[in-house]
């Protein structure tokens, strides 16, 4: 009787933490947005690693020495 009792009582707690995860669908989207603000004091102290614009912009193909 304890078992099921803890049985139950498990299940019920599982299904209570899954059902935000379930009710909340797919992320919304809305319109634009501001910068981050991490992502905008990351580049005032580092503007070389902001102003990257590669000219190859395909994915890099997957070879032994990539993965490595």
């Amino acid at each position: 009787r304890i078992l099921r009792l803890c049985s139950v009582a498990g299940l019920a707690i599982s299904a209570h933490w899954a059902v935000p995860a379930w009710a909340a669908g797919a992320m919304t989207t809305g319109g634009l947005t501001s910068q981050p603000i991490g992502h905008y004091d990351f580049c005032k102290a580092r503007p070389n690693e902001c102003s990257i614009h590669p000219a190859d912009l395909e994915p890099a193909r997957m070879t032994d020495g990539l993965w490595r």
